[in-house]
């Protein structure tokens, strides 16, 4: 099996198993730019953005053409700027803001002046700020308003039924500043099965579990549910293919959202300031203050 296995998944197991593979992972996934290729195309777009330069020339283009951008909605506010972190101070530092809940680093207010001026060229859609799950992604990415959405590899598959022919693509979110990480830094995990410690038929609960995460029915399951297969020898979805290099590409895992939904205080401030910021009705450095409030 581990020969057949995605090994980097059967590696985080084994981590958190704290050196045992407790659980078997399947249905992996990971957080990714999700974007339409067609919106890109239209725009003269020719290649994904591995630099911040070239995200940001990435959406001036979109503009140009017409089209929105990036998009999110309340439930991916806190993953958003957690990924924006982790590119602007790395893994680390953002982790230690969240546990001490200081967000007074100048990252964040760099932060507030990125997307402040982002906003105001149109590079972020207007609604975002008063998107409720799943508005964003159904009324605005499903019906190829917008371009882009810093999201997870689920997102065709759950917006499958409003797009079923959406042309979709992926890429890692880029560096921000030197001080970040870049695209070898992201959040990725799986559902796993486990079995009862008390089970009279392990063995063959452990067969079961082998012959649904590899092979033919590992390969039906990412079919069916548009998701990333666990076998390495699983064809991915035509919509995943370009998520593969993101995975193989990660050298560092971060937790989901870099830890910004650990705490309900920080979750609550980063839903509250962000949507401000991005309507203007408060910049860079009112942002900034809003996340320092206890």
């Amino acid at each position: 099996m581990r020969r057949r296995s995605n090994q980097t998944l059967l590696g985080l197991a084994k981590q958190l198993g704290k050196g045992h593979v407790m659980n078997v992972p399947y249905q992996p996934s990971t957080f990714v730019v999700m974007y339409n290729k067609d919106l890109f195309q239209k725009a003269g777009i020719t290649s994904v953005p591995k630099t911040w330069a070239e995200f940001t020339d990435c959406c001036a283009k979109l503009v140009a053409a017409g089209i929105t951008p990036i998009t999110v909605d309340d439930a991916y506010m806190a993953a958003f700027f957690g990924y924006n972190m982790s590119r602007l101070a790395g893994v680390d530092k953002t982790l230690a803001m969240v546990k001490n809940n200081d967000f007074s680093d100048p990252s964040v207010l760099k932060f507030g002046e990125i997307w402040s001026d982002f906003a105001k060229k149109g590079y972020m859609s207007k609604k975002a700020a008063s998107n409720i799950y799943p508005a964003g992604q159904v009324e605005e990415i499903a019906t190829g308003k917008v371009a882009m959405y810093l999201n997870g590899t689920w997102l065709p598959n759950e917006i499958k039924g409003s797009a079923p022919n959406m042309n979709w693509g992926s890429f890692a979110w880029p560096a921000m500043d030197p001080k970040g990480n870049g695209i070898e830094a992201n959040n990725y995990g799986a559902q796993s099965f486990g079995i009862n410690k008390n089970s009279k038929v392990g063995p063959e609960a452990f067969q079961l579990i082998v012959w649904l995460t590899t092979g033919k029915w590992d390969a039906e399951l990412a079919k069916q549910s548009v998701g990333v297969p666990m076998g390495n020898d699983s064809e991915w979805p035509a919509q995943l293919k370009e998520a593969k290099a993101v995975i193989d590409a990660t050298t560092i895992r971060m937790p989901w959202g870099c830890g910004m939904e650990d705490n309900p205080e920080i979750n609550v401030k980063i839903k509250e300031n962000l949507a401000k910021l991005i309507t203007g009705a408060i910049d860079a450095k009112g942002f900034a203050a809003g996340m320092q409030k206890k």
